[in-house]
């Protein structure tokens, strides 16, 4: 990502990092919430456009090894996902007006972008995962102390969310 700030343009490339749901070399061993963190929530946090899943067919070759792939989809990945994807899209829209993708201030800090668990709600409903909820001021002072916006091309950005 920092390589992309030696171009001296006001955007970057999108960046996409190419994840596995499996731990290395661990057959039905799957990432668990930690380690989606340290990969998908570092990636959105430090302004990665998206992540690709990808993996072999080998490890799911029989029954089995499906149903615990669907079981960690639906449980696991899919929660974190939407919890990580949400929180980015709030940050873009209210900090960066839409126009751009927050990203951490200070690149090693432990800031991500999750959503507050005291003011949003996950839910299932009818087999998708729903966000119910809203940033706070607090939230929204968290962020814009925590990230800044990287604009996209061809836009003009800053990162402030008004008299907050």
């Amino acid at each position: 990502m920092r390589v992309a700030h030696l171009s001296q343009r006001p955007y970057s490339a999108p960046i996409y990092l190419y994840l596995q749901l499996l731990l290395r070399d661990q057959n039905g061993l799957y990432k668990d919430e930690v380690d989606l963190i340290r990969s998908i929530g570092e990636s959105a946090a430090l302004g990665a456009a998206g992540c690709v899943l990808w993996g072999s067919s080998y490890y799911f070759n029989d029954k089995e090894s499906c149903k615990s792939l669907s079981a960690y989809l639906s449980n696991t990945l899919n929660k974190y996902v939407v919890n990580v994807t949400t929180a980015a899209e709030l940050c873009s829209d209210l900090l960066c007006q839409g126009k751009g993708r927050c990203v951490r201030k200070n690149y090693d800090s432990d800031d991500y972008l999750h959503l507050n668990i005291t003011n949003f709600k996950i839910q299932k409903i009818d087999g998708m995962f729903k966000v119910f909820g809203k940033p706070s001021i607090t939230d929204l002072r968290a962020w814009a102390y925590t990230f800044t916006c990287q604009c996209y091309e061809d836009s003009k950005c800053r990162a402030q969310f008004g008299n907050i």
